[in-house]
């Protein structure tokens, strides 16, 4: 059952949660809630996944942004500060004075020498990074008004992810798992906390 309230709201007022404990008693429960077709594996010839609801949703919107940030980082060259500093019409197209070559250029800033305001940069890059760059700022766009933000990686900012509903576990499951190995590798047996 999708029912659009957090979960907090629910604990903290005790007559909607009863009234929603007596229609799930009533109604039953449902996995999902967004009626998105699921294309079948084919080896298996099930879905290859279970159905969306606003978590998995907000989940599957952080990973998306986290493999365009990784193709950045990857096929650019770029410091992470560099990145990181990225914002909305960084990416520029532009055709060579024939006319025949189209480049694509990241505006950004470059950080050297620890300078706390860095200088402003062009980085020449391919249309994949492009590509990541324009999936990262449509991502962004609907959470830029309320976050006064215009970086293009606010979906992987914490608080995006936990105002959004995603449980600090579920956000940095893979990352606490990595941590906990090299702790536990390291001798140490205490996990950070998320």
């Amino acid at each position: 059952m999708q029912s659009g309230v957090h979960t907090t709201n629910l604990i903290q007022n005790k007559t909607a949660y009863g009234l929603l404990l007596d229609a799930v008693n009533e109604l039953g429960v449902e996995q999902g809630g967004m009626d998105t077709p699921i294309s079948n594996d084919p080896d298996s010839g099930q879905p290859w996944r279970s159905r969306f609801d606003a978590f998995v949703l907000a989940h599957e919107e952080r990973q998306l942004q986290t493999a365009a940030y990784i193709l950045c980082a990857y096929l650019t060259g770029m410091r992470d500060s560099e990145i990181q500093a990225m914002q909305s019409g960084c990416l520029q197209r532009k055709r060579s004075a024939d006319g025949i070559i189209e480049r694509l250029t990241i505006r950004s800033v470059v950080y050297k020498d620890w300078q706390e305001r860095g200088d402003p940069e062009e980085w020449v890059t391919i249309e994949p990074v492009g590509r990541a760059v324009e999936i990262a700022e449509r991502l962004a766009a609907r959470h830029r008004p309320r976050r006064k933000d215009d970086g293009i990686w606010i979906v992987l900012h914490r608080a995006v992810a936990l105002d959004r509903g995603v449980p600090c576990g579920a956000a940095d499951q893979s990352v606490s798992r990595a941590s906990g190995r090299a702790l536990r590798r390291a001798g140490r047996a205490d996990n950070p906390a998320c």
